[in-house]
Parts: structure tokens; sequence; C-alpha cells
């Protein structure tokens, strides 16, 4: 009698995904998105393959970023989806979109990721903020050759390179800026 109850949602859970996706695709504004992306990430796994196929594909930059937020913020711990975030979302043409990527990679321990991170580092054509969300990234992924970029991003003078390095080097070293008093 569950199977059947369950087996009798699962259509209705599938409409009630494609119905939000259609919301997030047509929000206009941040509310009308936010509420759509929480509706996604209630419907759950119903939802999560739609999500996906839209974080690849969708024409709309924003509407890939939408959907990178929902599997990062909700569905971030399961290995199934680092391939979407490391493989997809580091190589999107959007900037947007691969540097949320990149910061989160390493937040998520997504280890398959070293590869394209390092490349996002070291390519010139790759926007500031991008390298420094990949080297910090890296440095929480364990690799220690990236202490020169730290290095650099602690000594600059804007907010954003001195946090991103801070926290690359306190997984590193265990310390950060604040260690060091003044």
């Amino acid at each position: 009698e569950d199977v059947a109850r369950a087996i009798n949602l699962q259509p209705d859970r599938r409409q009630q995904a494609y119905d939000a996706m259609e919301r997030l695709v047509k929000a206009d504004g941040w509310r009308e998105a936010r509420d759509a992306k929480k509706e996604l990430a209630a419907v759950g796994k119903h939802a999560l393959r739609l999500v996906v196929r839209n974080a690849k594909r969708h024409d709309d930059e924003q509407v890939r970023m939408y959907c990178h937020e929902i599997i990062i913020e909700n569905f971030g711990d399961d290995p199934d989806n680092f391939e979407t975030i490391a493989h997809d979302g580091l190589r999107d043409e959007s900037a947007a979109v691969r540097y949320h990527c990149a910061c989160h990679s390493g937040d998520l321990k997504i280890y398959g990721a070293h590869r394209r991170l390092r490349r996002l580092m070291e390519d010139p054509k790759q926007d500031d903020h991008t390298r420094n969300a990949a080297a910090k990234s890296l440095a929480q992924l364990g690799e220690p050759d990236v202490i020169v970029e730290l290095v650099k991003g602690m000594a600059s003078d804007h907010y954003m390179p001195r946090y991103m390095a801070n926290i690359g080097a306190k997984a590193l070293t265990g310390k950060d800026l604040n260690d060091f008093n003044d």
C-alpha cells in the first residue's frame, strides 16, 4: 500500500518540479527565483535530473547559475552530483558560474575537480575572482603548492582576494591572518 502511494506521488512530484523550473526560468527578480529554487529543492530527487539538465544546457546564464546553486546548496553532499559541479560548472561559458563552482569545489571536497581548478587558476584569461576561488579550493583539497598564490591574495588591498586567500591558507596551515596580531 505504501509503495502504491509512493508510485502515485511520483508523477505529481515530477510535474511539480517542471512547474517550479518553469517559474525559475521566468522569474522576474530574485524573490521569485528564490521561491522557485526552494520549491525545486523541496521536491528533492524528483527535481534533481531536471535541475542538472538545466545546469548543463540551458541557454540563459542566470538559469544555469540558479541550477548550480540548487545543486551545491541542497544536493552538494551527494558525490553523484560532483561531476555536474566539477565538470560542467567549471567549464561553463559564464564566468559567474565558473567562479561559483570553483569557490564551492573545495568546500565540498570534490577531489576530482583539482585538474580543472588548476587550469582555472593558471589561466590568465580568467578573471581574478575565479582564479582566487580556484586557488582557495585547491588549498582546501590539500594542494600545498598554491601557497604562493594565497600569499599574493593575502597581500592584496582588496577584500575578496584576501578573504579567499585567508580561507585557503587556513585550510593548508591551520592559521589565518588573524593569528598574527596585525
